[in-house]
């Protein structure tokens, strides 16, 4: 796909899927009430997924993101207590819950409907590509599965799981991309085992060539933040106690 091709898609995407969130589901008050504990904050420089290697290799001139990070705290007393157990033995149950909601809930739907109508991209052989509603809430996210033929996980722990997204570059031998995104979330404990912190991390960036523009259209921007917010909060919901 040509760049202009990349943007057209992206910007229909990015469009259809922020206004469907906001009017979908009641208007901005119901918006606002299902994702006021996801809280914004700048993604900093520091920041492990910013300094680590597949930035760096994605990204190797270092061009201009688009960065975020949605965070939310949760009482321990108020979510799953089987999620909350097996996190403290070092198990994944609670970030492959988290993922889940993500990606398996209301607000990435829309986004996976019109990549499985708009996309006719096939996962190589032999990978592992979820795409319906209970194959997500059901899966495990180990390395290299797809999520709905557009993100790819890259990395998989306990605590977190990092995952590319973007329009792949046949033509490119080293993998870089005119819209690339990196994506981690992740999941911690305080120090009094009271309460746990999840966190969604989204970089968008152009990998190919030198890039001044920003990678994403200004107007893009706010729909680009409303919608990762309501992806963070579908996330959280799905760890809360039934």
């Amino acid at each position: 796909m040509n760049r202009l091709g990349t943007f057209v898609t992206r910007r229909r995407l990015n469009t259809v899927v922020g206004v469907a969130i906001v009017t979908g589901i009641g208007g901005w008050g119901s918006f606002w009430f299902s994702t006021r504990h996801a809280v914004f904050r700048p993604l900093p420089d520091h920041d492990p997924l910013v300094q680590g290697h597949f930035h760096q290799a994605f990204n190797p001139h270092n061009n201009q993101a688009l960065s975020d990070i949605y965070a939310s705290t949760v009482r321990v007393e108020d979510l799953d207590r089987k999620l909350v157990d097996d996190f403290r033995n070092g198990g994944s149950k609670l970030i492959e819950r988290y993922c889940q909601g993500i990606f398996g809930r209301w607000a990435f739907a829309i986004q996976r409907g019109l990549v499985q109508s708009f996309s006719s991209v096939q996962p190589p052989p032999g990978v592992k590509d979820v795409s319906s509603t209970i194959e997500i809430l059901n899966d495990e996210f180990n390395l290299g599965t797809l999520i709905a033929k557009e993100f790819s996980v890259l990395q998989k722990s306990p605590r977190s799981i990092i995952l590319r997204g973007g329009q792949p570059n046949p033509n490119n031998k080293d993998g870089l991309r005119q819209l690339d995104v990196l994506s981690e979330i992740q999941v911690s404990m305080n120090d009094d085992e009271t309460e746990i912190s999840f966190e969604y991390k989204n970089m968008f960036f152009n990998g190919e060539g030198m890039a001044s523009p920003p990678p994403l259209p200004e107007f893009i921007a706010p729909l680009h933040l409303m919608y990762a917010k309501a992806l963070a909060a579908n996330g959280v919901t799905n760890c809360m106690k039934k």
